[in-house]
């Protein structure tokens, strides 16, 4: 899985915390997205750094979504 491939999959867990009430993977989906952040910000499109560095979450899910549909790696992230 690759750097994005993770980010979405955390921003998904996120979401699904939130849909839940579930504070407590909310709050640990957010340490793994800041940890992600502060270790490889060089590796990051600018876009989707600006995303996450602004919490943009669902802008940043909807960015990794469209890179990796144009690159045919998508298919599996859905849902």
């Amino acid at each position: 899985m690759n750097l994005m491939e993770t980010i979405a999959n955390e921003l998904r867990t996120m979401e699904r915390g939130i849909e839940r009430a579930d504070d407590g993977i909310v709050v640990s989906s957010l340490r793994k997205l800041d940890e992600i952040l502060a270790a490889d910000r060089e590796r990051l499109p600018t876009q989707l750094l600006h995303f996450l560095e602004r919490r943009s979450y669902q802008k940043a899910l909807a960015y990794i979504d469209d890179e990796l549909r144009v690159s045919g790696k998508g298919e599996h992230l859905k849902g």
